[in-house]
């Protein structure tokens, strides 16, 4: 019964947010970077350090919604069937290309794409680059680098079959039955990716994407993994079961739910708390250095 009740809350968010049923109905306008309209996205610009920020983010609370991003006659972006905009940093800097970032949400997976100007390009100045050229030109607009003697990092793969005690460190403990299992990068090492005997759960997908951390939590013959990764500073997580030896992909709120069993916990259904990843153990672990299931 309560896996049946889950699942007619996750369907009614889903028909929510398609639809965009929740509260007054949503306009979708068209957002010019040449002459913005403050009602299509809450705008704000702020200079540091001689570095122009200009931010634009989702006005959707306010009943609008950005449908498609051009400048001039050049568009960067169009919403397509279940894409939704959320926010536009751009940065300029004299002396610098100015450089563009833009998220949007496809599908409840987040998505990013950046562009830095060409000025001698007169119909198409936007021009599409990497994350990596993104990030190293915001590097150096802000004046960061690599210091002097800085000890480099070391990209390793963690692999939960057998795990390298010199890369690795590991947190364990058992609290109301529960076994847990935490582990870390240690010293100048990067996780790069995890792997179970092999088969790859998760990959880095650029020099700003690492792992942070990895929690397992066992109890008889249930056993359910957390991939805490870091793309920037944005947070993301993976969740796993391992069912016949294999670690099968799993939903936050099947993670939540069956973690939530295991401890002898009860939540009800619609709870908030099965919608959303818990952070809190995996940076306590690491940075403090002890461990709580």
């Amino acid at each position: 019964m309560a896996q049946i009740k889950t699942l007619v809350v996750l369907y009614g968010l889903y028909l929510l947010r398609l639809c965009n049923c929740i509260g007054p109905a949503v306009t979708r306008v068209p957002l010019d970077l040449s002459n913005p309209d403050e009602r299509a996205a809450k705008i704000s610009r702020v200079l540091i350090d001689d570095v122009e920020y200009f931010t634009c983010e989702d006005n959707t609370g306010f009943g609008f919604t950005v449908e498609s991003v051009k400048e001039g006659d050049q568009y960067l972006w169009k919403a397509a069937p279940g894409e939704m905009f959320l926010t536009i940093r751009r940065f300029s800097k004299k002396g610098h290309e100015t450089i563009l970032s833009l998220r949007y949400d496809a599908q409840w997976k987040v998505k990013n794409v950046y562009y830095r100007y060409d000025e001698l390009s007169a119909e198409t100045p936007w021009v599409l680059v990497t994350e990596e050229e993104f990030e190293g030109r915001l590097d150096d607009m802000k004046g960061i680098s690599i210091k002097d003697g800085e000890e480099e990092k070391k990209p390793v793969s963690l692999d939960l079959s057998q795990v390298d005690n010199s890369t690795t460190e590991m947190f364990s403990n058992t609290s109301v039955g529960v076994s847990c299992l935490t582990l870390c990068s240690k010293g100048n090492a990067v996780i790069t990716a995890v792997l179970n005997s092999g088969s790859i759960l998760w990959k880095s997908q650029g020099k700003y994407n690492k792992c942070m951390s990895v929690r397992q939590f066992a109890k008889g013959d249930k056993t359910i993994l957390s991939i805490y990764t870091k793309n920037r500073m944005v947070p993301e997580f993976q969740h796993f079961e391992l069912i016949d030896k294999n670690w099968k992909k799993i939903q936050v709120t099947e993670f939540n739910g069956k973690n939530y069993k295991m401890k002898n916990r009860k939540i009800v259904a619609s709870s908030r708390y099965l919608f959303f990843p818990s952070i809190r153990g995996h940076r306590r672990t690491c940075r403090r250095g002890w461990l709580t299931c």
